[in-house]
């Protein structure tokens, strides 16, 4: 049965086809001089960035191995943070390599044998290259720095990079862990880049509140917090239900049971000497209005994702009923300032200086909404980045000497082994091969920057002729030739190149491996459907109307 799939040589060629195609089109914003892009959704919306990530996830490729690319690029992110442009750059010259060998009659086995080879090679030299984080305090920030300016270099921030770069490392030192979940990025609308700054503790825009609000306190210093999952004003009759009352003063008992329900709550709360009361749950005007008499500030409909955060950040416990609930049993959170302030055009709550505080806040300042999502990516990036290298604390020369002292080891390798047979000839040609794709990327490097790219990738080739001398030359891209990048202070942490490596090479070696491609029709969508069926009923609609006159036409010529 013919399926309509496409196989063998055809079928790779055309997924290699499709790789290098879509690696085209995102290879001019790789690296500090890479250029961004504008895309304009289907419904109008605006990115302008050069995030690889983003891109990818935006462009919405057609092509299975263009998704499939797609998707490598979302590991690079969610695992690293950054690397997501060349990882997928990588993975192309990877099988750009591969195609010229295939060309030339080589096994798609022995080139996946070849590249495995060589990509366990690669990883050895990098640990082998690799400079821990010093332990001066100093030497170690600034080699931090260095490290963050990176991602931030080839994004809108690299003209404020130094700020966003000291406010990361301030925020990383004072958490002590690498968990980049722990910094929170609020971005708001006005003011410029520069106007950013950290908080230490959390941020949240202000929930709804009921009559009353505005005379609560707006700033409590050491405050106790009482956390609620638990509806505090009157109960209002549920739908269809029914009540008996054979007189005024029964209505009477009625309506003052429902205000004793709402008050000995309140009176539980006020037992528990709490500042400050964070509810999922609504908190009614009455509650409002009572708290307001009794210096209390509350928040309410908070939600529960949001609630358990601050949780974490506050301390205490989240309590579902008041029963019992007295100064003594309660466990109350605290943070030594609460406000309550207008950041641009909203208001926002700030809980800062918490006991054990798991929480910093970034607020991120812009001038529009597109610029703010690109600079809330770039900032995003740096921090993962930050986070890598505290849980790895090992670093790399960035600039492309890396590759170049990669590819210079894997010769070196291949050089000095004795060819026992043809398959092992050609598994070494395809360990040069994998070396030739990560010359690529300093090529990519070197024509981004504008430079001349045969006189300075000619001389990167020649310095780095001994693997173990030169290592840490590359491409200099603010003078515009090979440079010692140590003294230039350019670095990279290990696990972002070592998680390219592998990801690209895996990438590469499992589209090598597909010789036949299906793909199966999509199933119809309504809308689809619909204008399937109104296209049928017009079509017999006409041969309806061409059956009667031609029926009406043998009559008249009958009569």
């Amino acid at each position: 049965m013919n399926t309509g799939g496409v196989a063998g040589k055809e079928a790779l060629l055309s997924n290699i086809d499709a790789a290098i195609s879509l690696a085209e089109q995102i290879k001019s914003t790789y690296g500090p001089n890479g250029r961004d892009k504008l895309i304009c959704s289907k419904d109008g919306n605006i990115t302008i960035t050069n995030d690889g990530a983003t891109l990818l996830k935006l462009l919405e490729p057609k092509h299975p191995i263009s998704q499939l690319l797609v998707k490598l690029s979302r590991t690079q992110d969610d695992e690293i943070g950054d690397g997501t442009t060349g990882v997928v750059l990588l993975a192309a010259a990877l099988l750009k390599e591969a195609r010229d060998l295939i060309n030339l009659g080589y096994h798609v086995q022995t080139i996946i044998q070849g590249y495995k080879k060589a990509l366990n090679l690669a990883i050895k030299h990098l640990d082998e290259i690799k400079q821990p984080l010093p332990d001066d305090e100093n030497l170690r920030n600034h080699i931090l720095n260095k490290i963050i300016q990176v991602p931030l270099n080839s994004k809108l921030l690299s003209h404020d990079r130094e700020f966003f770069t000291k406010i990361i490392v301030q925020a990383v030192n004072k958490l002590k862990h690498s968990d980049q979940d722990c910094i929170q990025i609020l971005p708001i609308q006005g003011g410029s880049f520069s106007d950013s700054y950290l908080i230490d503790g959390i941020v949240f825009k202000r929930t709804f509140s009921y009559a009353g609000f505005e005379q609560q306190q707006k700033r409590i210093k050491n405050a106790k917090i009482l956390l609620l999952n638990h509806e505090i004003e009157l109960k209002h009759q549920k739908e269809f239900a029914h009540l008996n009352i054979s007189g005024p003063s029964q209505y009477k008992s009625f309506v003052d049971a429902e205000w004793n329900l709402v008050t000995r709550k309140l009176d539980q709360i006020y037992a528990t000497n709490c500042d400050l009361v964070l509810n999922v749950q609504p908190i009614g005007d009455l509650a409002t209005q009572h708290f307001v008499q009794n210096n209390i500030t509350n928040l309410s409909r908070i939600p529960l994702q949001l609630m358990t955060t601050i949780k974490q950040t506050v301390g205490g416990t989240i309590y579902s009923t008041l029963e019992h609930l007295n100064e003594k049993k309660c466990h109350l959170g605290f943070c030594s300032l609460f406000q309550n302030v207008t950041i641009g055009d909203d208001r926002y709550c700030i809980l800062s200086g918490c006991d054990d505080s798991s929480k910093m806040t970034l607020i991120l300042r812009g001038p529009s909404e597109e610029l703010l999502s690109e600079a809330h990516r770039s900032v995003h990036d740096a921090i993962c980045i930050m986070s890598t290298v505290m849980s790895n604390p090992f670093y790399i020369i960035g600039g492309g000497a890396t590759e170049m002292s990669v590819n210079s080891r894997i010769n070196h390798y291949v050089n000095n082994q004795d060819v026992t047979s043809e398959r092992s000839h050609s598994v070494h040609s395809c360990m040069k091969a994998f070396g030739r794709a990560l010359q690529h990327i300093v090529i990519t490097l070197c024509e981004n920057a504008g430079m001349n790219i045969a006189e300075v990738f000619g001389e990167l080739e020649s310095i780095h002729q001994d693997h173990n001398q030169n290592w840490f030359y590359g491409v200099d891209v603010l003078n515009g030739c090979a440079g010692d990048l140590k003294q230039n202070s350019v670095y990279e942490p290990v696990n972002v190149k070592k998680n390219a490596l592998m990801c690209a090479c895996e990438a590469a070696c499992l589209i090598l491996s597909i010789d036949y491609v299906v793909k199966m029709p999509q199933e119809e969508t309504e809308k689809e459907k619909g204008a399937r069926v109104a296209k049928q009923y017009q079509e017999q609609k006409i041969a309806q109307n061409k059956w009667k006159r031609e029926v009406m036409s043998q009559r008249k010529e009958l009569a």
